[in-house]
């Protein structure tokens, strides 16, 4: 099968695009990315609780000094904690996206990378660089509502959106062909 930017033979597939920012900020938001299933999302639980009871300790601790003047003056580390969270999500879910919008909006990466996945791996080559990774290598492939993320580490992905493709088949049959190469316990939808 040959499409238009797509060549397909029986063993391998060639694609050539270029991302979007919307592809990274999908990436970000991926259940993989954020932990599900994975030590990282365990560990994300635990430090969550941990801060939240550390956050409630620390009010605590501010509203006994407040309530008695001889114990001294309260910390307001409380207010500290607070900023350190309410900073670290804004940082994530509305700097982050600003970020990447603004930086393919600079240009630096509207050139189109080179992906050709066969049996033995994938091979990226963009303008100033070539990666290939092989499939033993790869931790996971994640199958969103528009993308594919071949895991290579917990925050490094190949992205291969959807809307490269012509046709829905053809999505299917390379998941397929994903799916088979990287077997069930590697695979997630």
């Amino acid at each position: 099968m040959s499409v238009a930017g797509h060549e397909k033979s029986a063993l391998s597939i060639r694609l050539s695009y270029a991302l979007k920012a919307s592809d990274f900020i999908a990436m970000m938001s991926s259940p993989f990315y954020n932990g599900k299933g994975r030590l990282k999302g365990k560990i994300y639980k635990v430090l969550f609780i941990s801060f939240f009871l550390l956050g409630a300790f620390l009010f605590w601790q501010d509203i006994r000094a407040y309530q008695n003047p001889e114990q001294g003056k309260p910390d307001y580390w409380f207010v500290v904690w607070l900023a350190g969270v309410v900073g670290g999500t804004v940082s994530r879910y509305f700097v982050m996206p600003i970020y990447y919008r603004w930086y393919f909006k600079s240009g630096k990466w509207d050139k189109p990378s080179e992906v050709a996945i066969d049996e033995t791996g994938i091979d990226i080559k963009v303008e100033f660089a070539q990666s290939i990774f092989q499939w033993e290598n790869v931790i996971m492939a994640e199958r969103t509502k528009k993308h594919f993320f071949i895991w290579i580490s917990g925050v490094q992905s190949v992205i291969i959106p959807f809307w490269i493709f012509d046709k829905q088949e053809e999505i299917e049959i390379l998941w397929q062909d994903i799916a088979a190469i990287c077997g069930d316990e590697r695979i997630m939808t």
